[in-house]
């Protein structure tokens, strides 16, 4: 039974804004569809979850040397 995804067959009907979302703006459709279905209400921001990545190199620069260093040896 061949399948068809219901979302393939869409498309923009304008270009993607590629200034805005290298801009810091990569949600900016989400943000104005939303501002369509709900108007008046205020749109939220979106709150980044650190990555675990980020909080095991939080020691800086000798840490990194460290760790390492030690995978080196």
């Amino acid at each position: 039974m061949p399948y068809t995804d219901p979302y393939a067959n869409f498309k923009m009907r304008d270009n993607l804004d590629l200034y805005r979302v290298r801009h810091g703006e990569p949600k900016y459709l989400i943000r104005e569809l939303f501002a369509m279905k709900y108007p008046g209400y205020p749109i939220p921001q979106k709150v980044t979850m650190p990555r675990p990545v980020d909080a095991y190199f939080k020691g800086g620069k000798d840490r990194k040397e460290r760790n390492f260093g030690r995978i080196l040896k």
